[in-house]
């Protein structure tokens, strides 16, 4: 749970630093759903790189991780696929969701 809250912070707090780019793309004609594509698509490929790393770390650490659990296996296929998925589908809510209101508000300034 800490981690996808912090996962969510830094995920919303980089898509809402390009709110000036949006409003920018959004002026000069680039239709909503395509902005909104570009920030999930770079959203998802620095999800994919930390799902990754952090899987690779798992799998290196497993010894150590081996002593600290109790009923379950240090490379349990169920528990690293749910973590994956649990954090990847937050970081990707964390880039949309500050882009879909980027948008949107920009076209009520407009």
């Amino acid at each position: 749970m800490l981690a996808c809250v912090g996962i969510y912070g830094i995920m919303s707090y980089t898509a809402t630093q390009r709110t000036n780019e949006i409003g920018i793309r959004l002026a000069l004609g680039a239709p909503r759903a395509t902005v909104r594509a570009m920030v999930l698509r770079e959203s998802s490929i620095l999800a994919s790189a930390g799902v990754l790393t952090g899987l690779v770390v798992t799998v290196s650490l497993v010894s150590l991780a081996n002593t600290m659990l109790y009923g379950l296996q240090p490379l349990d296929p169920t528990s690293l696929a749910a973590t994956a998925l649990i954090l990847s589908v937050v970081a990707l809510a964390a880039g949309y969701i500050p882009a879909a209101r980027a948008s949107c508000s920009i076209q009520l300034r407009l």
